[in-house]
Formats: structure tokens, sequence, C-alpha cells
């Protein structure tokens, strides 16, 4: 995310009604939630005067029981809301059941920024009797909508995504750009610091430049060689944007990934079914290990989190393969390109792998993440010496070569 001062304004000039409404959803999500799930966690629109529209999200049945589910909205923008049902029930065979929501937004907000709402579903004591509002100790969850109001002129905001990788090997930063301006951005260029265990700068990267409409958004990548030992360092990124910056910034592993991602099929797709993602891992490491599995998290390119699945634990032989597999409920998906990570968990270690997967009617295809960047203003020996000793050879081929033509034409 971006770190601006007047975000920070922003959020502390909030009532206090927001301040206890965002209270209350925090002790709701904080509560059992085993037996409901909800998806997406996040919907961002951005704003239109008297906006109209309708936005479905999913409840699971993740226990398999017969319940019923109450639905409720809090938040700013609860009055702008309007549910189409607000009692349903779930048979033990139900796994999971589509529902949506309408909002009329007003012709216009006092301020710019973000403005929210929560849709709760809960789940009602198999007791219940009486009729009407209950809030009991049940588990509840929800489902944010997020509405994004344009600031005046040109406005940005940034994260930052990392795909490791091995010593030695290239670690890739992604930075999505999202202007919530209501002017277009003519020119948006990153630099990423590389910065290690004592702060110190190790390298400084220049990712590709952009152009990016109003209320559009964008994304920068570099790669770098990582030539240093094994462990965690720090990254910052920095987007300027037609003079004006916005900055992200965060830890990331080198080396040390004993699992590593191979490949990731999906095979006989049809959207609105269930993908199944083939994931290949090998072992890198010369022993066994255990309890491997892989978390799915697919977003949209405004950042929302549509879906985070997992798959089984499994063991995985020194040097050995296998395939994780990770099953993904398209059931109200759009056909598009989605930003996706895979994450492989394995003891007390984790690694990332950032791809994109593009979904049609009948396919999804999956592609890895990659990029190239301009090294500047670092000093970095290995990558230096390495430059210098390949010239060096080049110069001497090319010396020999000179000469030995020069003494074939003197011997004729």
């Amino acid at each position: 995310m971006s770190k601006k001062s007047s975000n920070g304004t922003r959020k502390i000039g909030r009532a206090g009604a927001m301040l206890i409404a965002g209270m209350l959803l925090l002790t709701l999500m904080s509560m059992p939630a085993s037996a409901i799930g909800i998806a997406p966690g996040r919907t961002t629109v951005n704003f239109e005067p008297g906006m109209h529209q309708e936005i479905a999200f999913r409840v699971e049945n993740n226990e398999h029981k017969d319940m019923k589910v109450l639905f409720r909205v809090e938040g700013e923008l609860a009055q702008y809301v309007k549910l189409k049902e607000l009692l349903v029930d779930f048979s033990a065979g139900e796994e999971s059941k589509m529902f949506s929501y309408i909002i009329d937004l007003p012709q216009s907000f006092d301020k710019p920024g973000d403005h929210e709402a929560n849709v709760i579903a809960q789940e009602l004591p198999k007791d219940l009797k009486a009729q009407g509002t209950y809030v009991g100790a049940t588990a509840a969850v929800a489902t944010n909508l997020l509405v994004k109001v344009p600031y005046p002129g040109k406005y940005a905001e940034i994260r930052l995504d990392i795909s490791e990788a091995q010593v030695n090997g290239t670690t890739v930063f992604i930075i999505p750009v999202l202007n919530f301006g209501t002017e277009a951005i003519s020119k948006a260029k990153g630099t990423i610091e590389i910065r290690g265990p004592t702060n110190e700068v190790l390298a400084t990267l220049e990712t590709n430049v952009l152009s990016i409409p109003a209320k559009g958004t964008g994304e920068l990548t570099a790669g770098w060689i990582a030539n240093v030992n094994a462990g965690k360092y720090y990254a910052v990124a920095t987007v300027n944007y037609d003079g004006k910056l916005a900055k992200a910034e965060k830890v990331f592993g080198v080396g040390n990934l004993y699992v590593e991602v191979k490949d990731i099929v999906v095979k006989e797709f049809t959207l609105g079914d269930v993908a199944k993602f083939n994931i290949l891992v090998e072992n890198k490491w010369n022993e066994k290990l255990d309890n491997l599995y892989a978390e799915l998290i697919v977003s949209n390119d405004k950042g929302d989190q549509l879906a985070s699945t997992k798959s089984a634990s499994t063991s995985i032989e020194a040097l050995g393969q296998t395939t994780l597999d990770v099953f993904w409920d398209t059931e109200g998906v759009q056909s598009g390109i989605y930003n996706t990570k895979v994450v492989l968990h394995y003891g007390d270690k984790s690694s990332e792998k950032q791809l994109k997967i593009e979904v049609t009617l009948d396919k999804i295809k999956t592609s890895f993440v990659g990029a190239t960047a301009q090294v500047v203003g670092v000093e970095q020996k290995g990558i230096l010496q390495n430059s210098a000793l390949m010239i060096a050879i080049v110069i001497l081929v090319v010396i020999n070569l000179g000469w030995f033509i020069y003494m074939r034409k003197r011997k004729t």
C-alpha cells in the first residue's frame, strides 16, 4: 500500500461510529468461523454518481450441516446496500450457495477516498425459535464492500508482490499501480531498493514505464539476480508518477527454498465449476520433507482477494517431485486475467511464486510472472567482476581471431 499522509489524516478523522463498527466487525471475525465461509473477502468498486449495481458473493457450508444463516449490513454505506435475502437455510448436502446485494449510491460524497460497508453472514443457533434479529455466540464472517471515490487530479496507490528465488536466482518484484485520481497518469516508473540485515542498500532496480488512465491499473516489474547469502532481505519500492510519489515495503527471503514450484496445469475446466490446479513441486533438499501443502490465492486487478484455498498435506522424498492438487470454485467468477500467488508451506518455512491465470469459458491458462530490469547506482562486486571477465574474454577472442586471419593472409 502507498503511505500517503492524506490517508492517515483521513483515517484519523473518521467518526466514532465508524470506529465502533470496525471494532464490532473485528470481534465478529475473531470468533470461531470454521462452520461458515464467505467469498470474496472484499469487492472494490470505483464510484460513479448514482451508481446502481448488483454484487454477488458466495457462502460456504464448511461443515456440511443443516443450518440457518442470517444476513445483515453494517458500516458507513449500510444505508446504500440492500440485501436480497435476510434469512436462508442450508442443508447438509449444500456445500455453498450464491447470493447478492444491490448498491444504490448517492450522486456524490463529501470526501474522496475509501467508503465501506460490511455484509455479515452469521450462523444461527439450532435452537432458535423467536423471530427477528439474533446476535449470539455463533460463527460470523463478512464480505467487505469498498467504494473508491476518486481524488481530484492524480492519485495512485501501490503494493509490492515478490516471487522469491534461490541464491543466484532471479527474484521478481511486481508493483501493481492503482490510479484512484480523476486524471490519467502520463508516466509511472518505479525504483526498488534492496536492503540487507543492517539496512545497507545492496541494489537499486528500475522498473518499466507505464501510462495509466484515470481509475485504471497498471503493473511495474523488475528482476534482481540474488547473488547474496541466504536469508531475509528488505525491499522498498517507490513509484514516481508525474512528479508524485507512492511507496510500499516488504520483507522477502533469498535461498532456503527447499521446495520449488515447477509447473501448474488445469485440465478439463468449465467456467462455473470447480477448477483443479495440478501443482508440480520439486524438493531441492537432500532429506524427506513432511507436512507440505500449497495455498492458492486469487485476486483481481484491484487487489480484492477472490479465493484462498489449500491442498491436502503430504510428504515429498529427498530430491523428489510430487503434485499438489488445489481446488477453486469458480461459480460467480467472470472470464478474465487474475493475479495469483502460490505459497508453499513446509515445516516452519514458506515460499511464494507469483503468476497470472487467464480464465475463459472452457480453459484456465497459467503463466509465471517474469521481468527484466536495469540495475543502477549500486556496488555489486560479483556482477561487476563477472561482467568485466566476460568483456575481457570477448576482447581476447576478437584479438586472436584477427591475428589468425592476418597470419593466414601473410602465408598466402
